[in-house]
């Protein structure tokens, strides 16, 4: 690879290449419809989440609600199917949910005014493709890793040490996300699909395939709330 570049005109090639810095910053909220499969099951379900630190899933089998989870500002919750009420997440679960929020409702340009640090590192080729490498390293401590493809400027892939399902088990291990199938939304490119590996295993322990986005929606005001 031979271009050299600093950490803001990475930052500023992305941030255009995915629609420009006024359509990134106006995103607020986001519903996206999706189909999930992993090794033992297949479901689908509906993801919400605004800028304002909320976030609920809800998981359907056959069209049936199985499970949900959510955060309401630092809590977050989740319920089962049988369940009369809500139980909490665990402190890794709520974290967990609250990274999801900030990887589908900001830009990383965005990060560091919430206390976050980008990091250019050395610059990677992988399966001979040329990447820009981003460290995220959160305000908690914890690290992620963002692959900018050097060509297209578009996230392709990402790195965390992480446990794929922290309330079911909480072992932590390298996942590592294959983003593809970019289209644009309302002016906004983004992946409608997504492959998480287990890089210990080298096993494709989770595929997400998007059905339907909308940008923007509003919510009832106890959408978010605890049962």
């Amino acid at each position: 690879m031979s271009k050299i570049m600093d950490l803001e005109t990475v930052l500023d090639n992305h941030v255009q290449a995915i629609g420009g810095y006024a359509v990134v910053e106006k995103l607020h909220s986001i519903k996206i419809g999706f189909h999930l499969v992993e090794p033992t099951f297949a479901v689908d379900g509906m993801y919400c989440a605004t800028r304002q630190n909320q976030m609920r899933v809800d998981i359907l089998a056959d069209g049936v609600r199985v499970f949900s989870e959510s955060v309401n500002g630092s809590q977050g919750w989740q319920l089962r199917q049988n369940d009369e009420t809500s139980k909490p997440t665990s402190p890794a679960g709520t974290r967990a949910l609250q990274r999801g929020i900030e990887n589908h409702l900001f830009g990383l340009h965005e990060l560091p005014a919430g206390g976050h640090t980008l990091t250019l590192q050395e610059q990677e080729t992988i399966d001979e493709t040329d990447y820009f490498v981003i460290r995220l390293n959160y305000a908690d401590g914890d690290a992620a890793w963002r692959y900018i493809n050097a060509a297209s400027w578009l996230v392709e892939r990402s790195r965390v040490q992480a446990a794929l399902h922290p309330d079911v088990d909480p072992t932590e291990t390298t996942l590592e996300t294959h983003y593809a199938d970019f289209r644009e939304v309302d002016g906004l490119l983004r992946p409608f699909q997504d492959t998480q590996i287990d890089l210990t295993t080298g096993e494709t322990v989770q595929t997400t395939t998007v059905k339907t986005i909308r940008l923007n929606p509003s919510f009832p005001d106890d959408y978010f709330a605890a049962p």
